[in-house]
């Protein structure tokens, strides 16, 4: 691809983040569609180091979709899904959550004060050896955890977050 098309999609995607319409989307789904949704235009930003043009008004109303439209558990079980949730829409598995923290973070978020529950979220599912899986059904089999579900929250806490609240160290070594 070339610097000039390279430049153009890059002001697209802007220019698109700056629309009613990313808010839009935003506010009936944060994460889906998925590839073109507005969450995953801010990520192509930041994975490129463009963070900085990621406009303020899709940056709160993302902390703001984070905030309420998901719930604030990882349901394990069919039977943890409060009636009428959308496992697939409103379940923020363990990925998505620490890309979002650190898109929000290179955005001047400060995600201690605006999204204070999703620390001790990611705490509350570490499994056993140490990780995290997206897919529930570790959480009552294997107790494996994932690389790709345990890497992006991982660098969240370690990059994004001030110093954890309580240090501490499980059997299976220090917690996220």
């Amino acid at each position: 691809m070339s610097d000039r098309c390279s430049r153009e999609a890059v002001a697209e995607t802007v220019a698109y983040l700056a629309s009613p319409a990313a808010v839009g989307s935003i506010a009936a789904d944060p994460y889906w569609p998925k590839w073109d949704s507005p969450w995953w235009r801010m990520t192509l930003l930041w994975e490129l180091g463009l963070a900085r043009l990621i406009p303020p008004p899709v940056v709160e109303a993302m902390v703001n979709a984070v905030d309420t439209h998901y719930l604030r558990l990882f349901p394990v079980r069919e039977e943890e899904l409060p009636p009428g949730c959308d496992p697939h829409r409103q379940v923020l598995c363990h990925c998505a959550a620490g890309t979002m923290m650190q898109v929000l973070y290179a955005c001047g978020v400060d995600l201690d004060v605006r999204l204070p529950w999703m620390r001790p979220w990611l705490h509350q599912y570490q499994l056993p050896d140490g990780g995290l899986n997206c897919d529930e059904g570790a959480y009552v089999t294997s107790l494996k955890s994932s690389t790709v579900s345990t890497l992006p929250p991982l660098e969240a806490v370690l990059r994004c977050l001030r110093a954890p609240t309580a240090s501490r160290l499980s059997h299976a070594g220090p917690t996220l």
